[in-house]
């Protein structure tokens, strides 16, 4: 690990999260998603690391595995020194307060039978608080998200999106958590409920020194929140390093590409990317390519990418790379 990343408070290897779907016919055999397919990388103490990739490459998976929504099929989760895939059902239970999530959809991750208050409140029952530490610990969630009292005994229908992203990241911090997993927190806001949503991300952040794995699709939000990129393809981390080295200059053609794709104002440092538009669609991940997984559709393919699968490679400054001519300009 680099010496000038912060310790981690979270640590992901080798991370697989495969799934069972039947065939289309009843004398078929099983098929198998390989949705997150050998997935390493580190979280340190209030760090933010995005997640970025198209719509499935295995960002959700990968978020639900470490929020311990799903079983990971292998690999390992370390909270600290503390193995969470490791645990038993009641071992787990007493860590799973350390790793929450925020859903893409507020609408839908709402009872819409609670109100606020119910909503803030049913965690610290389950964990047991005492009815004064619940009224006192739901006082200052409402605070945190900029709530009044009134908004206590409302239902989550009477809010708007943005209101109702705020309640489920309160719900989210109720048992003060360590790590929070933002599963496309904003992508289902208006642009700018989008800035307000990720500026309270931040001041909450800055304030309670939580550590961030933001998964998203936007370049633009994650440039905002990220102090680190990972770049994610068919289940497989393709780059990764610091926030402003990945958009300065990107190492890896995929990156290349999804950031000639976005608009944005390019900075004094960074280079000018060609536009390049990707041929094809992302391959199934029931029947990944061989080699590098990319190759398919990659501008710049040549044999040994068809033939040899390309490890995540460290670059020299900081960042790795899964590409066969990474330390060549690109």
């Amino acid at each position: 690990m680099d010496s000038a990343l912060p310790t981690p408070v979270l640590s992901v290897e080798n991370l697989k999260v495969h799934y069972r779907v039947r065939g289309t016919r009843p004398w078929q055999r099983h098929n198998v998603v390989r949705a997150v397919d050998d997935v390493s990388f580190t979280i340190g103490t209030a760090e933010t690391l995005g997640l970025v990739g198209e719509s499935g490459c295995g960002k959700s998976s990968a978020g639900r595995a470490i929020a311990q929504l799903v079983a990971p099929t292998a690999g390992r989760i370390m909270l600290a020194d503390v193995d969470l895939t490791a645990l038993s059902p009641r071992q787990l239970r007493r860590h799973r307060r350390d790793v929450q999530i925020v859903f893409q959809d507020p609408t839908s991750s709402l009872n819409p039978r609670m109100t606020v208050a119910e909503l803030l409140s049913e965690p610290l029952e389950i964990a047991g608080l005492s009815r004064t530490a619940i009224r006192q610990r739901v006082n200052e969630l409402i605070d945190v998200i900029s709530f009044a009292s009134y908004h206590l005994s409302r239902y989550p229908h009477e809010f708007s999106g943005g209101q109702k992203q705020r309640i489920g990241i309160a719900r989210a911090l109720a048992l003060q958590p360590r790590v929070l997993v933002c599963d496309e927190p904003v992508s289902a806001l208006d642009v700018s409920v989008q800035a307000q949503i990720v500026n309270l991300l931040k001041d909450i952040q800055a304030r309670l020194h939580l550590s961030y794995l933001f998964i998203a699709h936007d370049l633009g939000v994650v440039r905002q929140v990220s102090d680190r990129i990972a770049v994610m393809y068919l289940g497989r981390i393709m780059e990764i390093g610091r926030r402003d080295q990945v958009y300065a200059r990107p190492r890896h053609p995929y990156t290349q590409a999804l950031l000639s794709a976005a608009p944005r104002v390019r900075r004094a440092n960074e280079v000018a990317i060609p536009r390049t538009i990707l041929a094809g669609d992302l391959p199934s991940p029931i029947d990944p390519p061989s080699g590098c997984p990319f190759h398919t559709r990659c501008p710049k393919v040549q044999a040994v990418c068809m033939a040899a699968t390309p490890e995540l490679r460290d670059l020299g400054d900081g960042r790795r790379a899964a590409c066969h001519f990474a330390e060549t300009d690109q």
